[in-house]
């Protein structure tokens, strides 16, 4: 009876193992075809949401104010990412999931990083990994995009109700 209890923790430990083995194996893939822009930081490739890898845009209802005149942030930059990527094709390296189960990915098309594209031309700002601290910085100098508005809203805090300036 002790044999047939080892061996059953045995094979269940095992069957664990495999399946997280091949749980990373699926995690770390890529995924390639037309892109559909979702919002600033989240396109739809092959029916799977993606969401931009180390980067923050501003959400869909987000406002900013340039020249005394308040505009939807979050369309604007929403419409970057379209320019970069809208209906084109385009090849996701999966980076994992992150803590909502969504689908992280870095984005190439035509050969170019997008989360980078976004967070240099000021479109978002790099978030969660400091994979694109270099390209927000140029930005931040610049004052492209969210750094060069009157107000700008941080996206994460924005999403919480609270109204924290970028800048």
């Amino acid at each position: 009876m002790e044999f047939e209890h080892y061996l059953f923790l045995t094979v269940l430990i095992l069957a664990i193992l495999s399946g997280l083995f091949i749980y990373r194996l699926r995690a770390k893939r890529t995924i390639s075809g037309k892109a559909f822009v979702v919002d600033g930081d989240d396109i739809r490739v092959k029916g799977t949401r993606i969401r931009l890898y180390g980067i923050d845009a501003p959400e869909h209802d987000q406002p900013a104010k340039e020249n005394g005149r308040w505009f939807n942030q979050g369309a604007w930059a929403k419409s970057g990412l379209f320019e970069a990527v809208g209906g084109k094709l385009v090849r996701v390296k999966v980076q994992g999931r992150d803590i909502h189960d969504r689908t992280l990915g870095v984005v190439f098309c035509e050969g170019e990083d997008i989360c980078e594209y976004m967070v240099r031309n000021g479109f978002a700002m790099a978030a969660y990994s400091i994979r694109y601290k270099d390209q927000e910085q140029h930005a931040r100098q610049n004052r492209l995009g969210i750094w060069g508005t009157q107000i700008s809203y941080h996206p994460r805090y924005w999403r919480r109700g609270k109204k924290e300036y970028l800048n």
